[in-house]
């Protein structure tokens, strides 16, 4: 039974209507953002650099950085920062979102659509599919993010990392599920990197990795997961996991 307006956190980011209509017979499907979604490489790497360099520290090197995407910003931060302990994690997160949200990395296009990304959106939409955000970004981010790629209708269910335990932990899944009204046997999860995997596979829900994204098909692969190849081929692998039994977690077996 979907549970009450006054059971469930943040309602008023999603119609319970909209949810109630299709919870009996519905699946979730859940979407990482940066990496599965839109490419925001450009600007996740230009603010993490201007915040070091705010902070009289040498930058890490990109590469060093888009490991580390999807994790939340001060779990990001911490990572990239270990070594600099005279330095404070939350003056580096503040110099960080000061760039990200200056007016001249806004007005460039620091969200990028992965091709074909409306139309396998379209086709996961069907009347039985209850679609959701889970990301590391902040409520605000995503809601930036949301607002000018328009994006928004899709999903009734946002969470973020302003709402509970950064992945990999299993807890942001957790409330999406609770939100949502259904079990880990009716859900998916589908990201770019590990800590995608990994969240999923705490929360004991299957996961779907895309090959286009920050960490490559082979560091998914390795963790026991289909790899969609393309936005293309995405809807046809979501169509394959339909659970109908408890979901036994690789992540048990690596």
């Amino acid at each position: 039974m979907l549970a009450t307006s006054g059971d469930i956190r943040g309602a008023d980011r999603f119609s319970l209507e909209y949810i109630g209509m299709k919870q009996s017979t519905s699946r979730l499907v859940l979407f990482d953002v940066d990496g599965t979604m839109l490419d925001s490489r450009g600007a996740i790497v230009t603010a993490m650099a201007a915040a070091f360099i705010r902070c009289q520290l040498t930058p890490p090197p990109p590469p060093k950085i888009l490991a580390k995407i999807g994790l939340s910003l001060h779990d990001m931060v911490t990572a990239l920062a270990e070594g600099h302990r005279d330095v404070p994690v939350s003056r580096i997160v503040a110099a960080y979102q000061d760039a990200y949200f200056s007016p001249q990395l806004l007005r460039s296009a620091n969200d990028l659509r992965f091709p074909g990304l409306a139309a396998m959106l379209e086709h996961v939409n069907t009347p039985d599919t209850i679609m959701g955000i889970v990301t590391g970004r902040s409520r605000r981010s995503l809601d930036y993010a949301f607002e000018t790629q328009q994006l928004d209708p899709y999903f009734p269910i946002h969470i973020t990392a302003d709402d509970g335990p950064s992945k990999p932990a299993g807890d942001l899944v957790m409330i999406a599920m609770a939100e949502a009204g259904v079990t880990p046997e009716q859900t998916v999860m589908v990201g770019d990197t590990t800590f995608d995997i990994l969240m999923a596979h705490a929360a004991s829900v299957p996961a779907i990795g895309v090959a286009w994204g920050y960490h490559g098909k082979d560091a998914l692969k390795a963790l026991g997961v289909p790899v969609a190849s393309s936005m293309y081929h995405l809807p046809g692998v979501i169509e394959t996991i339909r659970p109908t039994e408890k979901y036994k977690s690789p992540a048990a077996v690596l």
